[in-house]
């Protein structure tokens, strides 16, 4: 296993216990594993690069924005 593959793995499971704990915290419901993923995703990388982010990066990540080439691209289904 090469070191993208092992940190890929390391960032999949953060991301798996933190929308595990977003389950418990919400009662264990059974309809929103999607949204749980999704929320567990945005906050686990926005807490890896937030000392880097300016505050419009910030912003940007936290409602689904991903950078491509250093610029943002936000998808279309998550924009408010």
């Amino acid at each position: 296993m090469n070191d993208d593959e092992l940190e890929s793995r390391i960032l999949e499971n953060r991301i798996r216990q933190r929308a595990f704990e977003i389950w418990n915290e919400e009662g264990q419901p059974e309809d929103k594993e999607k949204e749980h993923w999704e929320r567990a995703e945005r906050e686990i990388k926005l807490n890896l690069a937030g000392p880097l982010l300016s505050p419009l990066g910030a912003w940007l990540v936290a409602r689904g924005a991903v950078f491509q080439n250093g610029l943002p691209s936000l998808r279309q289904n998550e924009v408010d």
